[in-house]
């Protein structure tokens, strides 16, 4: 049996964001006890044996932690906890243990990598700590998982339209229908289509290796008023079509600087290809470039759009935690697919800094600073 000493915690606490707890134990008086003294802190589930769990597990329910007393019939805590871990494996297991349950204690650190035992009696506090941390170490191991989850969610959406657009022309060329254009005007759509998808699986492959700092920039010379109007290139048909106006302002004289050319183009295409998508037919998109800094040390590069605009102080927090928003390109909920994100990653690895400035409603104006010359410190993200 389980015993509470008086707890000290406090015991008002916003269970908005309280991590998901589930607890299991075959005495019901101590799963009631325990659901009482931690229900204000933790969003707490209970079972009443290890079968009752591992269901609950297997439909995918995700709990921060789970805490499993050690004697059970039918299955003992070291069994379960065996299985917990292979349903979901980021989950944090602390076992309820007796003092005489070394050499059980020592299986369960061996066979299912306990996160913490807790020696019969303890405190609700105690408890309490445990889950705390236990669901410190839950978010840690969840963080790369839900990034790439993000990024492969936005793989799919970016490559979506190309590739419908690819199989539709294949399909009426393939049944002979009666097609509006030659071979050649359908021949070249795919081809444009397909360098689209290509061009995107190689920008969600320069943003896994830097998310891993494990870019290698190509350092060379570049003319960035050459580097400008690549960047820009690809999106004037959209701008055509909607009877949209890229204004391109640069130094009169040429600027040289020395970085990765083939990575800076990609990031300021995405910006500019967003400021296109998500601005107002036959409105306007700014495209500036000058020379910013302490002794000249930094060329900037702006773009300015009149969309839907964000929430400035929302959006950065998300891309440093890897968080991306998602587009909606049906709502006035505006994203970025993968530009914003890009544009901060390639302005650290290239040692520089990226920022956003934008409000609901009236616009976003992104800037990529890049030194003028690389560093050494070239490739590196801060953590």
């Amino acid at each position: 049996m389980l015993s509470l000493a008086h707890s000290t915690t406090p015991k008002n606490v916003a269970l908005k964001d309280a991590p998901k707890v589930l607890i299991v134990d075959d005495e019901l008086p101590v799963l009631l006890t325990l659901k009482r003294a931690l229900r204000k802190q933790f969003h707490i589930e209970v079972a009443i044996n290890a079968m009752q769990a591992l269901d609950r597990l297997a439909d995918k329910e995700n709990f921060a932690v789970i805490i499993s007393d050690m004697h059970m019939p039918a299955m003992d805590g070291i069994e379960f906890l065996k299985q917990a871990q292979n349903l979901s494996p980021n989950t944090s297991r602390i076992m309820l243990s007796g003092a005489h349950d070394l050499d059980l204690t020592l299986q369960a650190l061996n066979e299912c990598e306990v996160f913490r035992f807790l020696q019969k009696p303890c405190s609700a506090d105690d408890i309490a700590n445990a889950i705390r941390d236990g669901a410190k170490a839950f978010e840690q191991r969840e963080a790369p998982d839900k990034a790439a989850s993000n990024l492969l969610s936005k793989f799919h959406k970016e490559l979506q339209i190309p590739l419908s657009q690819m199989v539709d022309f294949a399909k009426m060329i393939y049944n002979d229908q009666a097609l509006k254009g030659t071979p050649k005007e359908f021949a070249s759509q795919i081809i444009e289509n397909g360098n689209a998808v290509l061009d995107t699986s190689e920008t969600i492959l320069d943003l896994v290796a830097m998310q891993s700092q494990k870019y290698e920039p190509s350092i060379e010379n570049i003319d960035v008023q050459k580097l400008i109007r690549h960047a820009s290139q690809p999106h004037k048909k959209l701008a055509l079509a909607k009877g949209m106006k890229v204004n391109l302002a640069t130094p009169s004289s040429p600027i040289d600087i020395s970085s990765d050319e083939r990575l800076l183009r990609r990031a300021l295409s995405e910006l500019i290809s967003n400021a296109i998508k998500f601005s107002k037919t036959e409105s306007e998109v700014e495209i500036n470039v000058e020379i910013s800094g302490e002794d000249d040390s930094h060329i900037m590069f702006e773009i300015t759009d009149s969309g839907c605009g964000l929430d400035t102080e929302s959006v950065m927090s998300n891309l440093k935690d890897s968080s991306y928003i998602n587009r909606n390109a049906h709502s006035e909920e505006i994203g970025s697919g993968l530009g914003l994100p890009l544009a901060l990653a390639t302005a650290e690895t290239l040692g520089g800094f990226f920022e956003i400035e934008s409000l609901k409603g009236s616009g976003t104006k992104a800037k990529i600073f890049i030194p003028v010359k690389s560093t050494q410190d070239v490739g590196k993200i801060p953590l």
